[in-house]
């Protein structure tokens, strides 16, 4: 998220839990969250494997006291964690399919779980116990900063911990168990000074959670630490490996500057073409451009586990003529696992819902062959959303040309891994119609959301020549549904003729802000988007921007033109003005390219969601 609130108060709840006791544990753990949460606490870490114990003494064990992500742990996590308005980060014992189990860490917000960490490198007999996690440390953000995970003896590798960091990770959530060993008199923990190194050479904060007591005869070192960008220590652990919790509010802004001196950067300095043959990385395929300030290969190591592709950048018009390659979305690499990245543009390639001039079946294609004008850094807001998002084009929902709801149908069931990945969806359009399933696939994760909703016409008719799904229905469906919160809902540039003087009024009895067309002429819509953001909030939100909503002048390749519409500089303020939202998804649709041969309608829209991915979370600015 690009706004960050500052400060945040962080809770490391040290526990000793009870050995295959889960019933105890999460009781353990409720009321270690809510003394916390009641000391002002807003992100609380608990220990690893803190539902279960740690010292299982086999894999049946283990089954016997593991959980699915729905099981009762992860449900009371949530459930605090929405009444409480708090994240959550704990470890539980994982069930996963044909009997394995893995050790995993949970990611919980007030909007639910939001992702599922499961350990890479296992430690000593675990490894004859769990299955080890494949997929790198999640960026996930929230209302106080973009946070990542991983497990105890993950921190051991520094190049496991460079990955979060270099993906703009402000604080490293660590749910840990680090039994004791011998050290000299007065030394600290051999295990925190590694994480004091870790936030100091990544320049992020870390909250690492012990546990404490004693376990089927292992003793633990209690040292439960959060650390600051500098690497210091910014709480004392707890004497004599005792339960309680340690807090500190910090500013997780400061992990944004990556500077340690007037002239250095250990981000920006950084010369991976030296040392990437050091850890066995090799050269990613030829023909796909990657940032330059960060990897340039992948690696796949002796468990043949690949590590999560680098950042990519569109190909520039210097390496291959802009009327040639492939095209994709600017160009960047086509994609089919959502998991490796943080945003994707999406094609879906609908026309059965509209009600007059079709053609939006050849949206998406048009859209990505006029993309190849795009350039990666946006020279007005001088955001540059490759430097810290990975971004690739994920293809195209295949819809049933023949069944607009078999379609509806396949739109929502295609979304819905997406969402699960946590990746950020662009969607290319296709008419309105596909805004639905979208919104009910991010339902499943967010909740109900904002909406920002730029178009001619409202969408709220409750039926069209008799049908309840339709590109003209969609919101109404989506308010009965539930689907949106009807208080964070803004549509922009309403006009045109109406069957009834009050078609626009439904919307505003549900709670909607509604402004015409006629309160944006001749006039900057930078006040308007201040009050927009001041009424969205924190919460989820989604941005859908049909075509028709700007000038046919501008726009003349759309299926249900108005005349009088917005300008494209109108269009750019809304968008820009989205910027510190909690956008967790968009699209652009309506374009028809058959009415507009020039090809002009798909370069606006091209343009319009390269502006949308520069303002989703996590984006930076350049200064």
């Amino acid at each position: 998220m690009n706004v960050v609130i500052n400060p945040v108060k962080v809770a490391c709840c040290q526990l000793a839990p009870c050995i295959g006791d889960s019933n105890h544990n999460r009781t353990l753990t409720a009321e270690a969250i809510r003394r916390a949460a009641a000391q002002g606490a807003q992100i609380i870490v608990l220990p690893e494997l803190v539902q279960s114990g740690y010292v299982l003494k086999d894999r049946d064990e283990a089954l016997g006291v593991a959980e699915t992500q729905d099981g009762p742990t992860l449900s009371l996590w949530m459930a605090l964690a929405q009444e409480l308005n708090l994240v959550i980060v704990g470890g539980f014992c994982e069930r996963l399919s044909d009997q394995r189990v893995a050790n995993s860490a949970a990611l919980i917000s007030a909007q639910g779980l939001l992702a599922v960490y499961r350990k890479a490198h296992l430690w000593d007999r675990e490894r004859l116990i769990f299955e080890p996690g494949t997929q790198p440390p999640p960026l996930v953000d929230t209302v106080f900063g973009r946070l990542s995970v991983m497990i105890c003896y993950d921190l051991e590798f520094p190049e496991w911990v460079r990955l979060p960091a270099l993906q703009g990770a402000d604080l490293l959530c660590a749910p840990v168990n680090w039994p004791d060993a011998p050290r000299p008199s007065g030394a600290n923990p051999g295990e925190v000074t590694r994480v004091q190194a870790n936030a100091a050479v990544n320049r992020m904060f870390i909250a690492a959670c012990d546990r404490c007591g004693q376990e089927r005869g292992v003793d633990w070192v209690g040292g439960s630490v959060i650390v600051d960008a500098n690497g210091y220590c910014l709480s004392e652990t707890l004497e004599g490996c005792q339960a309680g919790t340690i807090f500190n509010s910090i500013d997780l802004s400061e992990a944004r500057d990556k500077r340690v001196s007037e002239h250095s950067d250990v981000h920006r300095d950084r010369r991976p073409s030296l040392y990437a043959g050091l850890v066995g990385d090799q050269p990613v395929q030829a023909g796909v451009k990657l940032n330059k300030e960060h990897f340039d290969m992948q690696k796949e190591d002796s468990s043949s586990q690949a590590l999560p592709p680098p950042l990519y950048q569109p190909i520039g018009g210097n390496e291959m003529p802009r009327f040639a390659g492939i095209a994709t979305m600017m160009r960047l690499p086509l994609v089919t696992d959502p998991a490796l990245l943080d945003v994707g543009f999406v094609g879906i390639g609908l026309d059965l819902g509209t009600s007059n001039r079709s053609g939006t079946r050849f949206g998406p294609r048009q859209i990505r062959s006029e993309s190849v004008l795009l350039r990666p850094y946006n020279m007005a807001t001088r955001a540059a959303p490759f430097d810290t998002l990975r971004v690739a084009d994920l293809g195209d929902i295949a819809i049933n040309p023949y069944n607009l709801l078999d379609s509806v149908a396949r739109i929502e069931q295609g979304y819905q891994p997406i969402v699960a990945a946590g990746c950020k969806p662009i969607t290319l359009g296709g008419d309105h119609t596909i805004t639905l399933p979208i919104l009910r696939a991010l339902h499943r994760r967010h909740g109900p959301m904002g909406l920002i909703h730029i178009d001619a016409h409202a969408d709220v008719n409750d039926t069209m020549f008799g049908e309840k799904v339709a590109h003209g229905t969609t919101f109404r469906r989506a308010m009965e549904e539930g689907l949106l919160d009807p208080q964070r809902v803004v549509q922009i540039g309403l006009r045109g003729t109406g069957y009834t003087a009050e078609d626009f009024d439904w919307c505003r009895q549900q709670g909607f802000r509604v402004v015409q067309v006629e309160e944006c002429w001749g006039k900057s819509l930078v006040p308007l988007m201040a009050e927009v953001r001041q009424q969205l909030g924190t919460g989820p939100v989604y941005f859908t921007l049909d075509i028709d909503g700007i000038d046919p002048a501008f726009a003349p390749g759309t299926g249900t033109p108005e005349i009088a519409g917005l300008t494209v500089p109108h269009a750019l303020e809304i968008i820009r003005g989205a910027w510190g939202l909690n956008l967790v998804g968009a699209d652009v649709v309506e374009i028809s390219p058959p009415y507009d041969p020039q090809g002009t309608t798909a370069l606006l829209g091209a343009n319009l969601a390269y502006e949308l991915l520069c303002v989703m979370p996590g984006v930076v600015r350049r200064p």
